[in-house]
């Protein structure tokens, strides 16, 4: 289940590159994307470590709580 890990890693990664170009063009808002990728790619991490430990670690429960607080920026940002 590593290709799980890789790709939530990957996705990640992929939101921070667009969040940081957005903010060089000028821009102080968090992206719609942003979150949105950062809560799939963390969704992917949980999965691999739950398949992987057959069951949560807490560094599962820590990624869980972090994808929940992307979540709510998500839905702060669709609000506005």
């Amino acid at each position: 289940m590593i290709e799980l890990a890789w790709l939530g890693m990957i996705l990640i990664i992929i939101s921070w590159i667009i969040q940081i170009f957005s903010m060089s063009k000028g821009k102080k808002e968090i992206l719609k994307c942003f979150a949105i990728l950062q809560a799939i790619g963390i969704i992917f991490l949980v999965i691999s470590d739950y398949l992987t430990n057959n069951g949560l670690s807490i560094l599962g429960m820590l990624n869980i709580l972090s994808m929940i607080g992307a979540i709510i920026v998500l839905v702060f940002l669709i609000k506005k």
